[in-house]
């Protein structure tokens, strides 16, 4: 187990980065409302949208309707690379939900069950509460976790078998968490929808009305018009529902749009807010600066606190960043484990610091780079930006 588990860590760190965000294109899949898609690696994107009835059912870009429910209550649809597709419905005249797969049917009972998910395996995870306690259960592995009573969470799968899922954390605020990388966000002022996983252990998920990416950070800046549930296949396309003149469609990000002809682009206006320009330092309690090729040391970067009372430019707090949030050097870096910041007085002026520390590799910086830019978010979601001069050693 323990073998297996390094292997799959092993793999997760080599999932590709994706590099600049600039580089998406945002596509319309559906014009009429429609909400809940989900996307496999061909290219097929099932969502909710209502019939000739009115009733909610699950369609799909290359089948048509799909599902001819007559509830008023299906949800949560999930597609996977077979082309099944598991949701959520009430069995009649019960009024409890229950998980159902578009090829193999009803998938749970007699105890209600509901926010399905699907992985290329076939294997489905699903969320089964009372008044007492919340579980997240598979239909192979049976119980996997007790969340007490942790109502709204979900959760989604891959074939590698880890489960990402949204619980509360000790500090009642809901967080993603992950089976196998235990919790993943830190973000105790902010909404987060649904998380989703691909087979490279890429995870994304809404926060605050925008996609966001374990790797990349924030990746949309639409004003909070992203709707709770997205998905993401392996090429990292990511499918998502986007408030439209008062009604939600499906809108798609991916940066191959050459494979989807058939979609056409989605007219939107950006709302990128000013970044704050913060004060950083890479290894102050080293060799401050320098930046050594192939070393296997973790590299500690500082985030100041400042003070226009001590003659410096602004009014900064170091301590309301969101560890998660920060994102480091060219190959926009995350921090090591949030465990591991440390909060001190690195320049010696009175105040408190925040030092994050950084896998040495994963910055990329090379022989020519002279500067290190630091951006991320503080916890009530204001964007900054640090840069510093950098001495990159081992280039002989």
């Amino acid at each position: 187990m323990e073998l297996a588990f390094a292997v799959y860590l092993l793999l997760s760190a080599q999932a590709p980065v994706q590099e600049d965000l600039a580089s998406y294109t945002f596509l319309v899949v559906s014009d009429g409302p429609s909400w809940e898609p989900s996307i496999n690696n061909s290219g097929e994107i099932v969502y909710l949208s209502r019939d000739e009835s009115g009733n909610p059912n699950v369609f799909s870009t290359r089948r048509g309707q799909l599902t001819r429910s007559e509830t008023g209550h299906l949800r949560f649809p999930e597609l996977n690379e077979d082309g099944e597709v598991v949701y959520a419905d009430r069995v009649p005249p019960s009024v409890e939900f229950q998980v159902w797969s578009s090829s193999r049917g009803l998938i749970t009972g007699p105890a209600p069950a509901n926010t399905p998910a699907i992985s290329d395996s076939g294997e489905i995870c699903f969320v089964r509460s009372d008044p007492d306690k919340v579980e997240l259960h598979t239909d192979r592995r049976g119980l996997l976790l007790d969340l007490g009573d942790t109502i709204g969470t979900t959760c989604d799968l891959n074939s590698r078998g880890e489960v990402v899922y949204r619980a509360l954390d000790e500090e009642v605020h809901f967080q993603i968490f992950s089976s196998t990388r235990q919790q993943l966000t830190d973000e105790p002022e902010s909404l987060l929808g649904s998380p989703s996983v691909n087979n490279h252990g890429e995870v994304v998920w809404v926060q605050s009305g925008e996609l966001h990416s374990l790797s990349e950070g924030q990746i949309t800046e639409f004003g909070g018009k992203v709707g709770f549930r997205l998905d993401v296949n392996d090429l990292g396309d990511i499918v998502f529902s986007y408030w439209h003149r008062k009604t939600y469609l499906i809108a798609l990000a991916t940066r191959e749009p050459e494979r989807y002809p058939e979609f056409r682009p989605l007219k939107y206006e950006s709302v990128r807010e000013p970044e704050i320009e913060v004060e950083i330092g890479i290894d102050p309690l080293g060799d401050p600066g320098v930046v050594v090729l192939g070393s296997r040391d973790l590299l500690p970067v500082a985030i100041l606190t400042t003070q226009v009372s001590n003659g410096e430019s602004l009014d900064f707090d170091a301590l309301q960043v969101g560890p998660l949030s920060v994102r480091f050097g060219p190959g926009k870096a995350g921090i090591v484990v949030r465990s591991m910041a440390s909060r001190e007085d690195v320049d010696e002026d009175g105040d408190t610091d925040l030092l994050l520390f950084f896998r040495p590799e994963k910055p990329r910086f090379g022989c020519g780079d002279t500067e290190a830019l630091l951006v991320g978010r503080t916890r009530d979601g204001k964007a900054f930006q640090g840069l510093t001069p950098v001495q990159i050693s081992g280039c002989d």
